[in-house]
């Protein structure tokens, strides 16, 4: 099952740097960005399709990692919280089922 996983990611990935390439190619007019008073030098379209893409693959895992962080430690306090209140609670369970030394006096001289 393992090797399988393997071969399918295998041709996923394949399939994906051909699709890569084939936009590449077909997208090689020359186009300069002009934001505000800057512009930058005439590249191919691609190459800032691409540019782009990758940074948006750098960027999309670091802003979602901190509002992650925050719900790791919120869930790692409430399961503390958890394990602490089902250890009272059993301990209080216990001190219900087993009478005390007072009740079985009570109990032995009826």
């Amino acid at each position: 099952m393992k090797k399988f996983k393997q071969v399918i990611l295998l041709v996923v990935a394949l399939l994906l740097a051909a699709v890569v390439i084939l936009f590449i190619l077909e997208n090689r007019a020359p186009v300069s960005v002009h934001l505000f008073k800057y512009s930058t030098p005439e590249l191919p379209v691609a190459l800032y399709i691409t540019f782009s893409l990758i940074l948006g693959l750098i960027l999309s895992p670091i802003f979602t990692w901190l509002p992650l962080s925050r719900l790791r430690l919120s869930n790692r306090k409430l399961r503390n919280e958890v394990k602490t209140l089902t250890e009272q609670n059993h301990a209080l369970t216990k001190q219900l089922v087993q009478p005390t030394t007072a009740e079985l006096i009570v109990v032995e001289k009826l």
